[in-house]
């Protein structure tokens, strides 16, 4: 899996699957790409942002919408 989150509107991601080397990536090959808020995955702390990252992985693993606040 890879997991991106994004700190601005316009999506690293979208240059990166225009690179060929994107497509060697498993992640890539089997639509393992998933986006996660970038305030809990990277700056929130503590018992509350481990409880929504987990809750973000369950619900990435089961090809599950998340609801990613901008």
């Amino acid at each position: 899996w890879l997991l991106v989150a994004h700190y601005r509107e316009e999506s690293i991601v979208k240059r990166w699957q225009q690179d060929p080397l994107w497509q060697m990536l498993t992640a890539a090959q089997k639509q393992q790409v998933a986006s996660v808020d970038s305030n809990t995955w990277a700056r929130m702390r503590g018992i509350f942002a481990a409880e929504r990252i987990a809750a973000d992985t369950v619900k990435i693993f089961h090809h599950q919408p998340l609801t990613v606040v901008k």
